[in-house]
């Protein structure tokens, strides 16, 4: 409380220019707790669901997927391939667990297994199957990104390696295997961050993408906008997490799993 009013002793004396907290009078941590309805991002209380959550993304071509000779490439993920989407909209990290609790209080979505807000509410969500995950994001003004828009969000115009560039992944850059248990806060660790600004896309919890999966669609898959096969079995899933070594961190990697499976190393995030 003293603290707070020799602040305000300062800002109406002029030393400082006035500092906007997101609606509160008052900064944050990462990975505290800010009022209900809020989202504690960079020390500020940011409203859930407010643009400044999300990353403005607009159009661009990129190189998604690896050829056969790069280190970590998979069947799945060959052919490198030229591809083009229109400008979209991404939330800046994985859907933490107050954030979903808030759709859980409003009778929308599902409560987990083993869902526990006050453990870590700046953690992200999981234990979600797809269905919980696209019904969150409709929720929130949404939908999930396409596996393109994600990789796009992960690797930028410049096909990036890792989101944060080429080097080989350490616990500084990504929450994995090697890093202790997980999942941690969804602005940790501060590495983990695309170019264009996206956090959290290699490590702390895989996330399902709306996509159907097939091994074989980037041989056919379209130039512009593609959005996956009509129809499948299994659901992709793009990212490392808590639970993977440091081989299933490469920005191209692709997963897939059930559609009604709930993993505990599982989340997402909405695209707009």
């Amino acid at each position: 409380m003293v603290r707070r009013a020799l602040l305000s002793v300062l800002l109406l004396a002029g030393c400082f220019p006035d500092v906007d907290y997101g609606g509160t009078d008052y900064m944050c941590l990462d990975g505290e707790t800010c009022p209900d309805g809020y989202v504690c991002i960079e020390q500020r209380c940011i409203e859930v669901g407010s643009p400044a959550v999300r990353v403005s993304i607009g159009q661009a071509t990129f190189l998604m997927g690896c050829d056969q000779d790069e280190s970590g490439c998979s069947d799945d993920a060959y052919p490198a391939h030229l591809v083009s989407l229109s400008g979209f909209s991404i939330d800046r990290t994985e859907v933490t667990r107050l954030e979903f609790g808030l759709c859980i209080e409003d009778g929308v979505c599902d409560e987990p297994n083993e869902f526990d807000l006050d453990e870590d509410p700046a953690a992200p969500v999981a234990r979600v199957d797809w269905e919980d995950a696209a019904t969150y994001c409709a929720w929130a003004g949404g939908r999930l990104p396409t596996e393109a828009e994600w990789e796009l969000a992960a690797r930028g115009s410049a096909g990036a390696t890792y989101p944060w560039g080429e080097g080989e992944p350490r616990c500084d850059l990504a929450m994995y295997d090697a890093c202790g248990e997980g999942p941690t806060s969804v602005d940790a660790p501060p590495g983990d961050e695309s170019a264009l600004g996206v956090h959290g896309l290699a490590g702390n919890v895989a996330e399902w993408v709306a996509d159907w999966y097939a091994w074989d669609y980037y041989q056919v898959s379209p130039s512009d906008d593609p959005t996956g096969p009509d129809d499948g079995y299994e659901r992709v899933i793009r990212g490392g997490s808590f639970d993977d070594d440091a081989s299933d961190l490469y920005a191209w990697s692709r997963f897939s799993d059930d559609p009604d499976e709930h993993d505990s190393d599982t989340g997402f995030r909405c695209a707009y």
